[in-house]
């Protein structure tokens, strides 16, 4: 009887954090995702410098 107590138990606790996870943080997720999609500005100047230079030969680098 210990036994199918304890098995049914982790069975439960599978079936929650499959439900806590698809039916929560998935969501959740994809709500971030859109949002940060829409407030990302792409008019705003960037932290990149151009190069002006290009590199030399990486064959002797050390």
């Amino acid at each position: 009887m210990h036994i199918l107590i304890k098995s049914s138990y982790i069975v439960f606790l599978k079936v929650f954090l499959f439900i806590v996870f698809f039916l929560i943080l998935t969501p959740l997720s994809l709500i971030f995702l859109i949002i940060k999609k829409i407030s990302y500005k792409k008019n705003e100047q960037s932290y990149l410098i151009n190069r002006t230079k290009q590199p030399n030969s990486m064959n002797n680098q050390f």
